[in-house]
């Protein structure tokens, strides 16, 4: 019965890191979405007072 337990144990262990992993990949998404749009704004105020 010690050997079922094992693998269990040993499945847990695997499947946390996955699930960071896919936490990593949102961050990385939110990321590059707040970075497009900080350069978007840039573009908008450098035209604003650019042109003045």
């Amino acid at each position: 019965m010690a050997a079922p337990a094992a693998p269990a144990s040993a499945g847990a262990v695997f499947t946390a890191p996955a699930k960071a992993g896919i936490a990593s990949r949102d961050d990385f998404a939110k990321g590059i979405a707040v970075g497009a749009g900080l350069v978007l704004l840039g573009v908008v105020v450098g035209r604003l007072f650019g042109r003045r």
